[in-house]
C-alpha cells in the first residue's frame, strides 16, 4: 500500500496493491500495522441504485469525532471532503476523489472533515471502516450548497430529504 497525502492535511489517498491471478484477485484493505493509532469501531456498506445520488456532507463532531477510510467495491463515485477544523492549516479546505472497482483507491477522511459521497454510476457500491459508532446527537450536516463547498455538482443529484 502506498499513502499519499492531499490537499487537506491528514486527509491520506491510499494506493492499495491488488494480486491478480486465474482465480481472480485480492487487495487487503485495512492493516493494523500501517495505521496503529486507528482502531476500527464500525464497518458500514453503502449502495447506491442510481447514478448521481449525493449521500451527505455529514460528520460528528466531539466527544464521538471518527475517522473513516472509504473503498468502492462497485463501480464509480467520488467523494468530497470539506476541511472544517479552524486549527488545521486547510481549513475551508475543498478535496475530491474518485474512487472505483477498477483503481483499487481507498481515501482517510480524518475527523473533523464533512465529507459527501456521490455515485458516478448506478449500481456503485461502498464499504467504509469508522472509528466511531453513529450517534445521531453529535451528528451534523453540511449543506452542499453551503459557501464553503466549492465544488460543482450536476443539477440532476438525487438528495434525501435530510441532504436536501
Amino acid at each position: 500500500m502506498k499513502i499519499k497525502k492531499t490537499k487537506i492535511k491528514d486527509c491520506l489517498k491510499l494506493e492499495l496493491n491488488q494480486f491478480k491471478d486465474f482465480r481472480g484477485s485480492f487487495v487487503k484493505l485495512f492493516s493494523e500495522n500501517l495505521f496503529r493509532k486507528i482502531k476500527i469501531k464500525q464497518i458500514n456498506f453503502c449502495n447506491f441504485k442510481k447514478k448521481n445520488i449525493l449521500r451527505g456532507f455529514h460528520y460528528q463532531i466531539k466527544p464521538k469525532e471518527e475517522i473513516k477510510i472509504v473503498f468502492c467495491i462497485k463501480g464509480k463515485c467520488k467523494i468530497h471532503i470539506l476541511d472544517l477544523r479552524k486549527s488545521s492549516k486547510t481549513y475551508k479546505n475543498n478535496y475530491s476523489i474518485k474512487l472505483s472497482e477498477r483503481n483499487n483507491i481507498a481515501i482517510l477522511i480524518p475527523k473533523g472533515c464533512p465529507n459527501a459521497f456521490q455515485s458516478l454510476e448506478k449500481r456503485t457500491s461502498l464499504i467504509y471502516y469508522s472509528t466511531n459508532e453513529y450517534f445521531p446527537k453529535y451528528e451534523r450536516q453540511i449543506n452542499y450548497k453551503d459557501k464553503y463547498i466549492k465544488i460543482k455538482f450536476p443539477k440532476n443529484l438525487i438528495l434525501s430529504k435530510k441532504d436536501k
